[in-house]
């Protein structure tokens, strides 16, 4: 029963993001609503998470690295990164996605100009104010933009993936403190979903932005439900963000856990023997075996 309970407030944990947005009626942090409901899987259908504890997520890969406009992300370091950061949009069950970090993402007539505002009041990790500014920054070093910043000085990231995707966007101006404008070389109408990108954009802090290289890989700066303790060797510690800005039904801020430890685990049976005896909470894995039938007996 208590590994049933644990793991079903884990996937509450994961599932915080696959939640479309309702007006933000307050200045506080918005429950959000976005169409269909999270599942609890493994747990009662009256079940009502409780606060604290902390999970051991075992992920078939390493991830050495969380500099996300550089990156080339695994599947387990997208685990990590929806730990530690959040998107501007997220997919909703419309097929298409609502805002997140965003407020509003709104297009022009002709879909050449896309008008983004972001919500009030959120913060980073490092208590850094997130706004227009660094928004502008981050799609600029996601994009690899030649003119970065105020004073138009060198890129500090060297983008490797995404560049391709925003090969269209023209310019990226912060117009005002929570208002960033993209102007595009041509009509794009699902520019949205690259703000998104599969769940490999989301929203460095400066620090890690315009850290020197082993900074933005290994020191995470995110507005996300948790923020980072250590990380040695394929071992990576999180706490709870005490100040996450989405409140859960309880009218406290989310996550209900209190710590989450992702470790590399790389053989598939040692970790469907690590759940079974509790040693961890959660696995990651996509082999067809676990697919076809080891999950279903989990």
């Amino acid at each position: 029963m208590r590994r049933r309970m644990l793991l079903s407030v884990a996937l509450s944990v994961t599932l915080i993001g696959s939640t479309a947005c309702s007006k933000d009626n307050e200045e506080s942090a918005p429950q959000l609503e976005l169409g269909a409901k999270p599942v609890e899987s493994g747990g009662q259908g009256s079940a009502t998470p409780s606060r604290g504890g902390q999970l051991v997520y075992a992920l078939e890969a390493d991830n050495p690295s969380l500099c996300l406009p550089e990156g080339q992300l695994t599947i387990p370091g997208m685990q990590m990164l929806r730990a530690l950061y959040d998107p501007l949009v997220v997919p909703n069950e419309k097929g298409g996605y609502s805002p997140y970090l965003a407020e509003s993402v709104e297009a022009s007539a002709d879909y050449k100009t896309w008008t983004i505002k972001l919500r009030k009041g959120i913060k980073f990790s490092d208590g850094s104010a997130l706004d227009a500014k660094l928004v502008r920054d981050n799609l600029d070093a996601y994009r690899g933009a030649e003119e970065y910043g105020d004073t138009g000085g060198e890129n500090p990231r060297g983008g490797l993936l995404l560049p391709f995707v925003y090969r269209d966007i023209a310019d990226v101006e912060a117009t005002d403190d929570l208002t960033v404008v993209v102007t595009m070389k041509r009509p794009w109408v699902a520019f949205p979903a690259s703000l998104y990108a599969s769940g490999r954009v989301a929203i460095l802090g400066r620090a890690q932005l315009e850290g020197s290289k082993e900074e933005c890989e290994r020191q995470p700066v995110g507005t996300g439900p948790f923020e980072m303790t250590s990380w040695e060797g394929t071992t990576l510690k999180l706490e709870r963000n005490p100040n996450y800005w989405q409140k859960a039904p309880d009218g406290k801020p989310y996550p209900y856990v209190d710590a989450v430890t992702f470790v590399t685990m790389p053989n598939d049976d040692e970790r469907i023997a690590s759940l079974q005896r509790g040693d961890i909470n959660i696995m990651h894995s996509s082999a067809s075996a676990d697919m076809a039938g080891n999950f279903a007996s989990l």
